[in-house]
């Protein structure tokens, strides 16, 4: 008979093996893989200045100054073996002193499962350009992207991608005034951000304007009354603000331009945009305020247009918005091939596009709803939107959900590089409703589907600009799946004070199968009240007490003000 301690160690030699076979194996499985990709690598505004370094030797050398473009997908080189990359990019040029100077000017590392797909646009370099000595002006300089591939098992791979650039330095020294500087202005932020970095050592954050970029999609939306066409761009807060954005109601027209009540549907939600607007309709009896229907030409009919002003009652102004989206806009790679291309421009439309939108000029604050967003309550409620202009809130909501890890790959990442590029440190309430104990990024989000907020918030405040530029540069929308409300959530926690956003708890909302009741109101009452939109006798339907998925536990829940 063997023993507890030979069996033991006949158990654990025979797992090793196992493990040491599997290792071997998956070695063996990718060694010849080569790991290349293809890169695109451009230079704009070069310049060469003569300055002391304080760094080292406190000498008189060159330090060249240079903005960067880099395209590339590594996304096809992360198989089962590897782990992560770490990139680098090298600069080389010939000098007297030396046959070969190299310099790294900027590197990153990639980790497996987050976003692999590099579009950077006239970005600072991270590290500075010094030579030893005065020979930048006029040295061509080639400047190459390289990788280490760091794997579960095996050997370090160090990788040149495919594609390189050369580039020329100026004849001549920039001035070192930069009072007096003859460059652009964007050459005049990079040299004071390397004056400043060299003196002190310290952070200078990037200008939030210089990051945003017109993408020229083709994004459209039509005036209702003229039936021009404009292009619909984010770039410039006041591209989109024309003289008069005149809009075509129904009904009657508003009486105040305090707040506006925005839907994006389509006409196979037509009956359940029927239901949401009733109940608008009798819970807002008392403040009518004006509702506009964004689409893509689903409701041109005017016999559906009536029917739905109908059921607002001819106390409330009804407007339509017709809109374009384009086929092409940031369709890189779908992961989530079972999704709608509709639905992915749903996202992105209330990320970053519908707050410039013309219509919005008219109106301090709006409210987005979905068809499918039903408010309910025995009586009348108080305007949302007097409370908040009360009160000063900035931004107001009903529910909290959680994302879904398999949506939010790489957000989080991209989220503290962009802190990271503003010198900024995660906000308390980030570390409180953003960040597990565990140091994990929790999922929390603001159940956006309803939200009031301000006007301005996503359209003038320059870093929540920033921050919905650089999401939709990266293009995670489209390629992950990547919602408007992990997004949103995001920003808000990190830039707006806890006393300017509130959730309102003082009557029931329902979406698609979830519903949360009034705060106070008993489990009964509650059922009694939302029974008329649990039609679907298939569907299994959620309450949520707290108005918190999947419980009371996210850290979202009781986090900010209650309105009840």
């Amino acid at each position: 008979m063997h023993s507890f301690l030979s069996r033991l160690n006949t158990l654990f030699a025979f797992t090793l093996t196992v493990l040491a076979v599997l290792t071997t194996g998956v070695f063996l499985s990718t060694y010849f893989e080569k790991y290349y990709s293809t890169v695109s690598i451009g230079v704009s505004k070069p310049v060469v200045k003569h300055m002391t370094d304080f760094s080292a030797n406190r000498k008189k050398n060159d330090l060249g100054v240079l903005q960067l473009n880099l395209d590339t997908n590594l996304d096809p080189l992360f198989d089962w073996n590897v782990k992560q990359l770490f990139l680098y990019l090298i600069a080389e040029y010939v000098t007297p002193a030396n046959s070969l100077n190299q310099v790294v000017l900027w590197d990153k590392i990639i980790r497996r499962g987050e976003n692999a797909r590099l579009n950077l646009h006239e970005i600072a370099t991270k590290y500075y350009f010094w030579d030893d000595g005065d020979y930048l002006k006029s040295n061509n300089v080639t400047l190459t992207l390289g990788w280490n591939v760091i794997s579960n098992a095996g050997r370090l791979i160090h990788v040149r991608g495919n594609g390189s650039t050369s580039f020329v330095f100026p004849a001549q020294y920039a001035s070192s005034r930069l009072a007096n500087s003859k460059s652009s202005g964007q050459d005049t932020i990079i040299i004071q951000r390397t004056f400043v970095h060299v003196k002190y050592l310290k952070c200078v954050p990037i200008n939030p304007d210089d990051e945003i970029i017109d993408r020229q999609n083709d994004w459209k939306y039509q005036n209702s009354i003229t039936g021009t066409w404009y292009r619909w761009g984010t770039t410039d807060e006041k591209q989109n603000h024309h003289i008069e954005w005149r809009v075509n109601w129904l009904n009657v027209a508003p009486a105040s331009y305090l707040g506006v009540i925005v839907y994006l549907t389509t006409r196979d939600e037509l009956n359940s945009l029927h239901t949401s607007l009733a109940q608008l309709s009798h819970l807002l009896s008392n403040n009518p305020r004006p509702v506009v229907i964004f689409h893509e030409g689903d409701f041109n009919d005017t016999n559906i247009q009536k029917s739905l002003a109908k059921t607002l009652g001819d106390r409330t102004p009804l407007g339509f918005e017709c809109i374009q989206f384009s086929n092409s806009s940031h369709q890189t790679r779908f992961i989530h091939r079972r999704l709608s291309h509709k639905y992915f421009h749903m996202c992105r439309f209330f990320t970053i596009m519908l707050p410039n939108h013309p219509l919005l000029t008219l109106f301090s604050l709006y409210w987005r709803l979905d068809s499918h967003s039903y408010i309910f309550g025995p009586k009348p409620i108080e305007d949302p939107f007097e409370i908040m202009q009360k009160r000063q809130i900035q931004y107001a909501f009903i529910m909290v959900n959680e994302e879904a890890d398999h949506y939010a790959t790489g957000l989080f990442g991209l989220f503290n590089e962009f802190l990271n590029e503003h010198c900024l440190k995660l906000s308390p309430s980030v570390r409180q409703t953003q960040i597990t104990w565990f140091g994990r990024y929790s999922l929390a989000m603001i159940f956006t589907n309803f939200a009031l907020a301000n006007v301005s918030l996503f359209r003038d405040h320059s870093l929540i600009r920033a921050w919905l530029h650089m999401v939709d540069r990266n293009g995670g929308i489209y390629r992950e799946r990547w919602g408007d409300a992990p997004i949103h959530t995001l920003i808000l926690t990190q830039l707006i004070s806890r006393n300017h956003i509130v959730r309102l708890r003082y009557f029931g909302y329902m979406h698609r199968q979830e519903y949360t009741c009034a705060s106070g109101v008993q489990e009964d009452l509650c059922k009694q009240q939302v029974q008329p939109f649990l039609k679907n006798t298939t569907l299994r339907y959620y309450h949520y007490q707290d108005g918190c998925f999947p419980s009371n536990q996210n850290l979202l829940c009781h986090y900010y003000p209650e309105i009840i």
